[in-house]
């Protein structure tokens, strides 16, 4: 049986359907086996590069964090709320929920609670996810102080990845580059 490694965390039912018929091996990879690198550049990575004229983006194609944010003041500070912006949400988030609840939550009607996923820790966690009216983007709220700025020491300027699993119905979020 031929073997294949799969980079993107779990694949969707699908995709091993698909697999299996083509005869093919799916290989899980325990978190704590893999090598993490930082996607993002460090400022001093980011100037080093500049100065050798060099261009930098995405190291990896397999990228699985389609949503990115470097961390702004509100996001940790007392409010324990970080702000997901709106566009990211509908093209990587909404595609796997279910239009009911996808209306629910655009309408400001419905707060979720949804596992996220610490993939650097191993650890679950339980925010709230709803949508903030006041500029139509969308929020973890609750505990978002305590089980992650709080625990994962995180600052103003610290980058975070988050992505949606379609396999566990979970968001994943990691520690992608800190100041």
């Amino acid at each position: 049986m031929e073997t294949t490694w799969y980079c993107h965390f779990m694949p969707a039912k699908e995709e091993e359907k698909i697999l299996a018929k083509e005869g093919k091996e799916l290989i899980m990879i325990r978190a704590d086996e893999l090598e993490y690198h930082n996607f993002l550049p460090t400022k001093e990575e980011e100037e080093t590069l500049m100065k050798q004229g060099k261009r930098f983006g995405k190291i990896c194609n397999n990228d699985p964090w389609e949503i990115k944010k470097i961390l702004k003041v509100s996001d940790v500070g007392r409010l324990s709320r970080v702000l997901l912006g709106k566009e990211n949400v509908e093209a990587f988030v909404f595609p796997y929920w279910d239009e009911q609840t996808v209306e629910a939550v655009k309408q400001g009607k419905e707060r979720l609670q949804v596992k996220v996923r610490d993939v650097d820790t191993m650890s679950d966690h339980y925010l709230l996810f709803t949508r903030w009216a006041s500029n139509r983007s969308y929020i973890f709220k609750g505990n978002w102080v305590s089980d992650f700025v709080n625990r994962r020491d995180l600052m103003e300027g610290d980058t975070i990845g988050i992505s949606w699993n379609p396999s566990s119905s979970s968001f994943v979020f990691s520690v992608l580059c800190r100041v």
